[in-house]
């Protein structure tokens, strides 16, 4: 198999914390990875090169080489900022995260755009896949489980989320300290965002189930079904094999 080459990605959005993840991920590979997003109060430690600006709109501020564009969260204000890149022939893989999709009102007027000049729609939750069109796959978020592991003495009760994969800012918990937080618990009831299923797969329930949590939710989940399926390795290399497969598809 032909080994695949460094890339220079540009990602724009992160949508906290899984661009930050995927970013020390997709470098451990060999890539270089570049972003363009807000500040993020999530991940102190992984700030963007460049700030999204409105009066960025249409132009390429932010470097060329780029082999790869990343855009999570697609909306108006990234369109702006992906537009330039995309027509002069950067393959461009979309990230659909959930509110993108399910509130319409954040992406419609762009959303068709997008999936139309995606080489590859990526998208977090089953249900979405309702939503995207175009090539699409289904990919978990990324879990650093070096960072997320069970801790050194056994936790005890039950932390309730509610709020989908951005809950832990109701506990007032930067993410870097999500992992000693979660090891003081041995149970994790999770209820996502706007009254969805419960049953989605949401980022948090994977970080519980790493930290050695059982989470209400999903009973058959624990920690060695998400370093097979969702850990950051696993996760780093599928992205990988797409930015590769479109590379070569043009």
């Amino acid at each position: 198999m032909e080994e695949i080459k460094d890339m220079k990605i540009l990602m724009i959005g992160t949508t906290p914390p899984v661009g930050q993840t995927l970013r020390r991920g997709l470098e451990s590979l060999g890539h270089e990875v570049v972003i363009v997003d807000d500040p993020s109060p999530f991940d102190d430690a992984m700030k963007p090169e460049h700030h999204m600006s409105w009066s960025f709109s249409f132009r390429r501020r932010f470097g060329d080489g780029y082999d790869i564009l990343h855009v999570h969260s697609p909306n108006l204000k990234k369109f702006l900022l992906a537009y330039p890149y995309v027509k002069s022939g950067v393959p461009m893989v979309c990230h659909w995260h959930g509110s993108d999709l399910r509130m319409w009102t954040k992406s419609f007027p762009v959303r068709r755009w997008f999936m139309r000049h995606a080489k590859m729609n990526l998208y977090s939750t089953n249900d979405l896949a309702w939503w995207v069109h175009g090539r699409k796959m289904l990919l978990n978020c990324p879990v650093d489980c070096e960072m997320f592991k069970p801790g050194e003495e056994p936790g005890h009760g039950t932390v309730v989320f509610s709020g989908g994969g951005k809950a832990f800012n109701d506990h007032h918990i930067l993410h870097e300290n999500m992992p000693k937080y979660l090891q003081g618990y041995s149970m994790a009831d999770i209820h996502n965002a706007r009254g969805l299923d419960d049953t989605l797969l949401s980022i948090i329930a994977l970080e519980c189930s790493a930290c050695g949590l059982k989470v209400v939710q999903f009973p058959w989940m624990t920690r060695d079904w998400v370093l097979e399926n969702a850990s950051l390795p696993v996760i780093a290399k599928k992205v990988e094999q797409v930015y590769e497969g479109m590379s070569k598809n043009g």
